[in-house]
């Protein structure tokens, strides 16, 4: 598999920073998008590649237009048009990407070069149950044993647990006993922050992404706000590449 770089896996540069109502929009929109995944998954007569993962049709046919799926349309600002366009784009190279992990490859290549985090790891929840690192962002591959792995394994497995975002430095004083994972990975890793987004299918957890930096990238309100609704967005389209791998 040829290794991704930045220039093949999409634009989400400049994210807007979006208000609590943008959020709730984008969720909605996120909502749109696993529906079409869903319909995206479904056999079709007369199709020889019965099963067969193709791109979700976009809720979202004019950026600055949606349409509800009452029939009614909104305008949207033009910032929540561009964060919406982001996420379907990345949603849909994802989709189209041959298995799991070359999805979750797509996903933090992008994430890291445009969002100007050191580190951007995700990590699958396997026949075991456990979230397993898939791939980690500038290593195409990496050693299970190394100390790198190591740390954000076990920040996988804490988030995991948790079954919560979380950040180091904590952004609230809630939960700072359940976070030693996460203060470990920004001490040994010498970068000034860390967070967390748990990704979860219908009620169950399926996996975790991990961000790591400086806390202008890694804490920035935006983009914490973009993550956690591109996490909702793709947690679909993952789950059907992981199906298709039988996972």
């Amino acid at each position: 598999m040829p290794t991704v770089t930045p220039q093949n896996v999409g634009n989400v540069s400049n994210v807007p920073a979006l208000s609590s109502r943008d959020v709730e929009e984008l969720t909605r929109l996120s909502e749109l998008t696993a529906q079409a995944n869903r319909a995206a998954s479904a056999p079709r007569s007369g199709d020889e590649r019965t099963g067969a993962l193709t791109p979700p049709r976009s809720p979202v046919r004019d950026p600055e237009v949606v349409r509800r799926s009452d029939g009614t349309v909104k305008n949207l600002p033009h910032e929540l048009a561009a964060a919406t366009a982001a996420i379907l784009d990345l949603n849909s190279r994802a989709a189209r990407a041959e298995g799991l992990t070359a999805a979750s490859r797509v996903v933090v290549e992008q994430f890291a070069a445009h969002l100007q985090l050191d580190r951007v790891a995700l990590a699958w929840r396997s026949s075991s149950g456990r979230c397993v690192l898939r791939t980690i962002s500038g290593l195409p591959t990496f050693d299970q044993r190394s100390e790198t792995v190591g740390l954000l394994q076990a920040v996988a497995d804490e988030a995991a647990a948790r079954q919560s975002d979380g950040s180091w430095p904590p952004l609230s004083s809630v939960n700072r006993h359940a976070l030693l994972a996460h203060r470990r990975l920004v001490e040994a890793s010498r970068v000034d922050a860390a967070a967390t987004f748990v990704l979860q299918d219908h009620g169950r957890v399926r996996g975790v992404l991990i961000i790591s930096g400086s806390r202008a990238a890694a804490h920035d309100p935006a983009h914490i706000r973009f993550l956690r609704t591109a996490a909702d967005c793709l947690v679909s389209t993952l789950s059907l590449n992981a199906r298709a791998e039988g996972g």
